[in-house]
């Protein structure tokens, strides 16, 4: 089971997003460190000559990585978008509409395509270490405290896993959970 780490200091956090939208992609300032949580997962491959119960093998079934941080100074429009996306909303008129239950979220495109409802987290730790994980949906709905105050805090969860369009690598392997430059 791997450890949670956390990026720590101010850092900024910026998002790619379909290109509909245009207003930058800083999102915000995060207040305390980040944290990073990897969750890998396996499927058992079980044997009677082991006892049916302890596993001969373990085949990897991927991963995914759950980032957590609190932003102030946060792009309010950015973090509206963000919660359309995880409704698979993209560029539909309204603050809260939703699309069609079912949809794809990767729309079989890659992320900054209007199709695509995943965008792209970059945190940058320091102008020589940024940590990017390039598919992204927020996890749960975000939240924000005080509400309406000038000094508003936000808190977002966010998951990222590795994603392929139909048309390119139908296999996972080689994609990343997250990069670092």
């Amino acid at each position: 089971m791997p450890r949670d780490w956390y990026i720590a200091g101010d850092v900024m956090v910026k998002i790619v997003v379909p290109s509909g939208l245009s207003t930058g992609d800083e999102l915000g300032l995060s207040e305390e460190p980040i944290r990073i949580s990897p969750t890998f997962h396996y499927l058992p491959i079980h044997c009677d000559a082991y006892g049916g119960v302890v596993p001969v093998e373990k085949l990897w079934m991927l991963g995914q990585s759950n980032i957590d941080m609190t932003l102030v100074h946060y792009n309010s429009v950015l973090w509206q978008y963000l919660v359309k996306l995880g409704m698979a909303g993209g560029l539909a008129p309204g603050d809260a509409q939703m699309g069609a239950a079912g949809t794809p979220m990767g729309g079989n495109a890659a992320v900054g395509d209007n199709a695509c409802n995943y965008f792209k987290l970059i945190i940058e730790a320091s102008e020589v270490n940024s940590y990017i994980f390039p598919y992204c949906h927020l996890a749960e709905q975000p939240t924000t405290l005080p509400l309406g105050s000038a000094f508003s805090r936000t808190h977002l969860s966010v998951t990222s896993f590795p994603y392929a369009t139909v048309d390119g690598a139908v296999s996972s392997e080689g994609n990343d959970l997250w990069e670092r430059s």
